[in-house]
């Protein structure tokens, strides 16, 4: 018996050695994100500032991205400023790149639908083609590699389930 036990144990170490190193060599990961290299992923961030704003749309795609980066970090990782409300400073975004002015919101709290906010929606290889509006907030959002994350402003006049005007153009990590 303990000859079974020991070449269980050996073939259970051999095992484990074997995905370890198949798991380094392609740089992917198990369960979770697909990982691009070397537990960096590629996302792009896409803001949709309205039709109304003036503001031309902006995609930036983002290379090298840490795996356990956030919807919330997209923005750091992008360059681009992002305010939260004074009640939530990190679960509603309430000021993107400057957008909407201090005149419209004050972002002390969220906003009313009568002063217009941003609605985040996200995409990827698994959910298909089109813009899905996110079931989570940014700051618990990870986006999987080769993803979008679209964001709109919605003003009072729009429907609240207007989606970013630039289709996603999705591609696979591998």
């Amino acid at each position: 018996m303990k000859l079974s036990i020991r070449a269980t144990l050996i073939s259970l170490i051999v095992l484990v050695a074997v995905g370890a190193a198949v798991n380094q060599f392609t740089g992917s990961a198990f369960f979770g994100s697909q990982i691009a290299r070397g537990g960096q992923k590629s996302v792009t961030l896409v803001i949709d500032f309205g039709p109304n704003s003036g503001r031309p749309t902006v995609v930036k795609k983002i290379d090298l991205m840490p795996a356990d980066t956030t919807g919330w970090g997209v923005f750091a990782k992008a360059g681009i400023s992002i305010q939260g409300t004074d009640e939530y400073p990190t679960g509603f975004v309430c000021r993107i790149d400057g957008w909407p002015t201090v005149a419209m919101q004050n972002c002390e709290s969220t906003p009313l639908s009568t002063q217009g906010h941003w609605a985040y929606f996200v995409t990827n290889t698994k959910f298909g083609a089109g813009w899905l509006l996110s079931g989570q907030g940014a700051a618990m959002h990870k986006p999987d590699c080769g993803s979008f994350e679209g964001w709109r402003w919605v003003s009072p006049a729009d429907d609240s389930s207007s989606q970013p005007r630039v289709a996603p153009a999705l591609k696979s990590c591998h």
